[in-house]
């Protein structure tokens, strides 16, 4: 996760503590193939009126796949995402 997330536009240069520091207190879903991770979307909620959507990434070499469809899928329908005010990008 940090490896990408370091190299990405978004995120370039981040710190290893504080990619974990925001993993602790996020919503996160992961894609793996095995035990390799290849892919992320990190969810900023408070659970109950407002979401926003970050850190999304599928590794390059498992893009067009629909892993991407799939991993937004799964965000979506979590429980926990459901009936709120505002969910942002």
């Amino acid at each position: 996760m940090h490896e990408y997330l370091s190299r990405s536009y978004w995120a370039e240069g981040i710190p290893r503590d504080v990619v974990a520091k925001s993993v602790e207190s996020s919503l996160c879903f992961g894609l793996f193939d095995g035990s390799r991770q290849i892919g992320l979307a990190r969810v900023i909620t408070d659970r109950a009126t407002f979401a926003y959507l970050c850190d999304v990434y599928v590794l390059e070499e498992y893009r067009g796949r629909g892993l991407g469809k799939w991993l937004m899928d799964a965000v979506q329908s979590h429980p926990d995402l459901q009936n709120l005010r505002r969910f942002i990008l």
